[in-house]
């Protein structure tokens, strides 16, 4: 990533004036560069869809988990990845690619 573009993200996010706003100002100036097809931000929740989740049969503790906060990027074919409510907007600790990175905290 060169040091324009994150001043051009910095910039954004200066006029917002919430967390979303920040949120999601960030993703879209990262999926914008060129090596990057998707950006996605994480944050810790409660466990508050357990009912409706799709993946809740991977869950072994319903008190807390991955809240899809922020996404940006386009499909080769087009299509858009900015949703935050689709079937994967929780992830368990642990669980899928995601869920794993955050509960071993590596990268």
């Amino acid at each position: 990533m060169h040091l324009e573009a994150l001043q051009d993200i910095a910039l954004r996010i200066s006029s917002e004036r919430t967390v979303d706003g920040v949120l999601r100002r960030i993703v879209e100036g990262l999926s914008e560069q060129r090596s990057v097809a998707l950006a996605r931000v994480w944050v810790v929740g409660s466990g508050d869809l357990c009912e409706s989740c799709n993946v809740r049969s991977l869950c072994a503790d319903q008190t807390a988990c991955l809240h899809l906060a922020a996404s940006a990027g386009t499909s080769l074919s087009g299509e858009s990845w900015s949703r935050t409510d689709g079937q994967f907007r929780r992830i368990p600790f642990g669980q899928l690619k995601v869920g794993s990175i955050a509960a071993e905290h590596t990268a």
